[in-house]
């Protein structure tokens, strides 16, 4: 009889092993997320967001939400009160809620508080989450008592994880709101469902579509693309790869980034060299502001690259966000049809002057002058 049990259990067990393989052929052999290796991130946050629907923000029952990274999160009756977790997050509740802020995730820049009330202004700086220089002050973010505390943007390695020790050390709500370029309207949706801001933020939703949809059917018709390099920092040579979320901008309009690095998932700022940059030979260069563009066109470093003997470098507007993506967020949105214009004007027939006061108008509660427009794009026009 013992034997005929051990017999049995281990038959048991190998049917159960035989199922087990069985299922994960079926299964295609997929590994769980926290098993994919770096170099795999990118097919988990592109092709996993496309077909798992734990990816989408959903409204449950009692005041639950499930959040863009398939969190399960409670939140209070009526939020009022909001905390940022980061960058994006902090230029999006501008746009939406200024009012409900309780703190900055990072000081506001002097071209920002031009548009900023005193009260949010003097508003205390928490810190971000997230990024190279992360300081978020917890003791500063409890003592704020934010009903919520929000994140927006990309979705990164660990961030179930991150978000859920957030939100066990504050004691605080806190949820994710996915935002790339293409799915900006649906978090502007969701926010304002969120907020009870709908009136406002179907208006900017609208905006966003009514604005991509325009530049992918004016992307058709481009034929030869122009090539541009995307540069930053003090010497001009930080730059972003195409497939970041920092530099969507670019390809979005059917213009191509010169510098490519399929080895990373999410592409950071890197340093190039000024050899490299010649190997390129762009057609257009483009600085975010404060960086070189002043003095690039004597600089003996730069003044031989055919863009700058052409006059075709510009600085992007950055007041009070920079419009290619930093933060990358609805500033984008200008960017796009700002961009689209400087690099094929025949394409993109936009009058700049009357677009951006209307952006500015929508989302950044702001009038201007056409004087404040002409001076916002003094350095981003042809020479």
């Amino acid at each position: 009889m013992k034997n005929f049990r051990k017999k049995l259990s281990l038959l048991s067990l190998l049917l159960v092993f035989v199922i087990a393989v069985t299922a994960c052929s079926n299964n295609g052999g997929n590994k769980p997320t926290s098993e994919i290796k770096e170099t795999d991130k990118t097919k988990v946050t592109e092709e996993t967001q496309k077909t798992d629907s734990s990816y989408s923000f959903k409204f449950a029952e009692k005041g639950k939400v499930i959040d863009s990274i398939g969190r399960e999160v409670q939140l209070p009756e009526k939020i009022t009160k909001i905390a940022v977790a980061g960058n994006p997050a902090q230029m999006m509740m501008f746009t939406i809620a200024p009012e409900m802020l309780v703190g900055w995730g990072s000081e506001p820049s002097e071209s920002l508080k031009k548009y900023l009330p005193d009260d949010l202004v003097n508003l205390p700086v928490i810190g971000t989450f997230y990024g190279k220089n992360a300081s978020m002050n917890y003791e500063e973010m409890i003592k704020a008592e934010p009903d919520v505390i929000i994140d927006v943007g990309e979705v990164k390695e660990s961030m179930k994880e991150d978000l859920d020790g957030l939100q066990e050390q504050t004691n605080i709500p806190v949820i994710f709101v996915e935002c790339m370029l293409e799915n900006t309207a649906d978090a502007y949706r969701t926010l304002g469902k969120l907020l009870d801001k709908e009136e406002g933020t179907n208006e900017q939703a609208e905006y966003i579509e009514k604005t991509l949809e325009d530049v992918k059917e004016k992307r058709e018709t481009i034929k030869d693309k122009i090539t541009v390099y995307y540069g930053r920092g003090d010497s001009g040579l930080q730059t972003n790869s195409e497939g970041s979320i920092h530099a969507e901008v670019i390809n979005f309009i059917g213009a191509e980034n010169v510098y490519k690095d399929d080895s990373k998932s999410s592409p950071s700022w890197e340093e190039v060299s000024m050899e490299q940059i010649a190997v390129w030979n762009p057609n257009i260069i483009m600085f975010l502001n404060d960086s070189i563009y002043d003095t690039v066109g004597n600089d003996p470093v730069w003044k031989d690259l055919q863009a700058i003997k052409d006059n075709k470098y510009y600085e992007a507007p950055g007041e009070p966000y920079d419009w290619l993506g930093s933060p990358p967020n609805a500033n984008r949105i200008i960017g796009i049809k700002w961009l689209g214009n400087l690099v094929y004007p025949d394409i993109y027939k936009y009058d700049m002057v009357k677009e951006t006061k209307e952006f500015y108008k929508l989302f950044y509660h702001s009038d201007l002058t056409d004087e404040q427009v002409k001076e916002l794009l003094a350095k981003s026009t042809f020479k």
